[in-house]
């Protein structure tokens, strides 16, 4: 139906920027990989580490965001608003 409103699909920007936390905080290692090749799947951190990350951000790691649109105000909603001292 060209011209309605009931065609959009309306996106609640904080489940992507939940996402990205979540990925962030319990996902990415904490140091590089000497094993080749890289892991297809990533393990998940324990829960010092996460419980860690949520309060004092990713304090090992330089964590580097690039995105347009959707992504970009994704990792915006992310960093600025849900954990501002995160990142």
């Amino acid at each position: 139906m060209r011209g309605s409103y009931s065609s959009f699909i309306t996106v609640d920007w904080i489940d992507h920027a939940r996402d990205l936390l979540n990925f962030a905080e319990n996902y990415i290692p904490s140091g590089p990989f000497d094993a080749s090749p890289l892991p297809v799947h990533l393990s998940r951190v324990p829960d010092e580490i996460s419980a860690s990350r949520v309060s004092s951000g990713l304090t090992d790691r330089r964590f580097v965001a690039i995105g347009h649109s959707i992504s970009g105000c994704s990792m915006w909603v992310s960093i600025e608003e849900s954990r501002p001292k995160g990142f």
